[in-house]
This record gives C-alpha cells, structure tokens and sequence, in this order.
C-alpha cells in the first residue's frame, strides 16, 4: 500500500511540473508578443518626434542652437491614420541672440521610417 500511494504521489509531482512548464512557456510567449508591440509603438513615436524637431528647427532663426528635452515623455504625440501632431517646446536663440523657449505644434505625415532618413509630407509647425 505505501508503494502505491508512493507512486501516485510521483505521477502527481510529474504533471504538476508539466503543467508548470507548459503555463511558463505560455506566459513568455505572450510577454515576448505584447512586449514586440510595445516596442513598435515606442519605435514610431521616437520616430514622430524626430520628425517634429526637424520641422521645428527649420523654423528657427538659429537652429543650430536648438535644444529639446530628453526623451519621449516629454512631448505629446497624438497618431490620426498616417497624421501626426507632436507638442513640445525648444530652446534656442532668437535673432537676437537671446535663448529663449518656444512651445510649439508640429502636424505632419510619416511617410517612411525605413531608411536613415526620415520622409514626412504636409509639414506644419505653429508656435505659441
């Protein structure tokens, strides 16, 4: 009888470790799938946000000075279809040599992202 009960115990310690094994490998699939699609998101905001700081110093009277904010929590991007607005601000000097910070909004298409170059279409940029 304690042979018995000995192998039950055994066969039940095999299954609980397969069923262990099975909900790890479950449970890393889906965390590697949702992690892929949070990457690709944060890959086309940086990507949205770069394009707006280009757009943004071609705006400004001495770009070369231009300084923006460290990283993406630091702006405001908003995805409509294939239209971006980004929000942000810049420092930068004005004509007359001042720094000052301007806020702006930058609305634009994201056309390729595939190459070194970013290509957008129907840029715009409003300071406030």
């Amino acid at each position: 009888m304690n042979n018995n009960t000995s192998q039950k115990s055994y066969k039940g310690l095999i299954i609980g470790f397969v069923a262990f094994f099975v909900v790890c490998i479950v449970v890393a699939a889906l965390l590697t799938h949702s992690g892929s699609n949070s990457n690709s998101s944060v890959d086309e905001e940086s990507f949205a946000i770069s394009a707006a700081e280009e757009l943004v110093k071609g705006q400004l009277k001495s770009p070369s000075t231009a300084k923006f904010p460290w990283g993406n929590s630091s702006f405001s991007v908003t995805k409509n279809g294939k239209k971006y607005t980004v929000k942000g601000y810049v420092d930068a000097q004005n004509g007359f040599g001042a720094t000052v910070r301007q806020y702006w909004t930058a609305t634009f298409e994201l056309e390729d992202t595939s190459g070194t170059k970013i290509k957008i279409s129907n840029g715009n940029v409003i300071f406030d």
